[in-house]
């Protein structure tokens, strides 16, 4: 087992940040260098992130990586399709019906509002003036409704003309919990959870406020997910359901110069912008092309708790992820059926039993199936094929960017 020492790792002096080209890097600074390569299917659709403004919404057609906000950090996710035909059309054409009840009046609906920019820069934003009246019960409604799929990740970007206001988004349920606040700032709010109702309403029987002066732009309904993807938009021009496949991101060993043991270091950074419940999210995964013999760094399904596994190991756990907070990761799998990790500086922990022979590729953010996607961002990832010794990887990870 070769052992390198933190300087030789890192290719940079203490307290510099990380340089961009070093061998092994295959992401840094908004770039994917070679051999990493990404491909993401996306025939009828448009994927979308952050400019590098962290505001403005920009569209990337199919294989172009998305580097997200002035961080440049790759956006990896797993397939989604947006049932909503027409993202930005809120008038009856889009699929919308608009609701009122007992106090509530009927709302006033006024496309193409030209005022304020909407997400992506146009002004396609669509001006949505609602008021319940004095009605405190369920029956008393103003707002906008279409049908959904029975379980999906229901959302909207929206935004106040100014102050704020408690609105039901993506839900018809009435409990405090499920409701929206609003302000002058565009954000993407809503509800993934079971119904057949994408509502953006005022009720009386909610607490919402008594009314609202609203922009929206960007409605998304993803069938069975239990958390929202990015936006995804249909082609220019086309009204359609939207499928984006997965960022597939991935390198041969063999163009990475690692042996078939995986004897090897991988320096990652990133960050996870939610952490769901009930669902795992694969970080790193080193595999025989399939999911059978493999390392895999992930979030576990319960919970926030990063693991690092192989197939036949202990599973240990180095650390908690925080939603959008930076990770910072070092893992040393020393081609003989151990892996050692330091999460952001943190004590090293191993897994051990593990394989070591037969591995074929290295993944970014998905499995072998292209499941159990990331959702994720990578700000940092190198891979050299050395193998560091445990006491070095904690400041190993510490100097990774986030």
């Amino acid at each position: 087992m070769s052992l390198i020492a933190l300087p030789a790792l890192l290719g940079v002096h203490a307290g510099m940040s990380v340089a961009s080209p070093e061998e092994g890097v295959l992401i840094s600074e908004g770039a994917i260098h070679a051999p990493l390569a990404l491909l993401r299917a996306q025939v009828n659709s448009r994927a979308t992130a952050f400019g590098s403004d962290d505001a403005t919404i920009q569209a990337f057609g199919a294989d172009v990586p998305r580097f997200s906000g002035s961080g440049a950090r790759l956006v990896v996710e797993g397939q989604r399709t947006n049932d909503i035909v027409d993202p930005i059309d809120f008038t009856s054409a889009g699929g919308w019906t608009t609701q009122s009840g007992g106090s509530g009046s009927a709302p006033v609906v006024t496309p193409n509002y030209g005022a304020i920019a909407a997400p992506d820069g146009s002004f396609t934003a669509t001006r949505l003036q609602l008021d319940r009246g004095p009605g405190t019960a369920s029956t008393d409604f103003s707002g906008l409704q279409r049908s959904t799929s029975t379980s999906a990740a229901r959302h909207v970007w929206i935004r106040t003309l100014g102050g704020t206001a408690s609105v039901q988004i993506g839900t018809t349920s009435t409990t405090a919990g499920s409701q929206s606040s609003v302000d002058a700032t565009w954000r993407r709010l809503g509800v993934s959870a079971g119904g057949a109702l994408h509502r953006i309403m005022l009720n009386g029987g909610a607490g919402n406020s008594a009314t609202a002066d609203l922009l929206v732009w960007g409605a998304s309904s993803e069938t069975n997910s239990a958390f929202p993807s990015t936006l995804v938009l249909p082609p220019v021009g086309l009204a359609q359901a939207s499928t984006r496949g997965a960022d597939l991101v991935n390198a041969s060993l063999v163009a990475l110069g690692l042996p078939a043991s995986c004897a090897c270091t991988v320096l990652w950074s990133g960050r996870l912008p939610q952490l769901p419940t009930g669902t795992g999210l694969t970080i790193l995964q080193i595999d025989d092309g399939t999911n059978t013999v493999r390392w895999v760094v992930d979030k576990q399904p319960a919970n926030g708790n990063i693991r690092i596994y192989g197939t036949g190991s202990t599973s240990v756990l180095s650390g908690t992820a925080t939603v959008n907070a930076p990770l910072r990761l070092a893992l040393a799998i020393d081609g003989a059926g151990r892996a050692a990790a330091s999460l952001n500086g943190g004590a090293v922990v191993a897994a051990t039993g593990g394989p070591s022979a037969g591995f074929t590729t290295f993944r970014l953010g998905t499995n072998a199936s292209g499941s159990l996607g990331m959702f994720g961002e990578t700000a940092y990832l190198r891979v050299i094929p050395t193998v560091t010794a445990d006491a070095d990887l904690p400041a190993a990870s510490l100097v990774l960017p986030g």
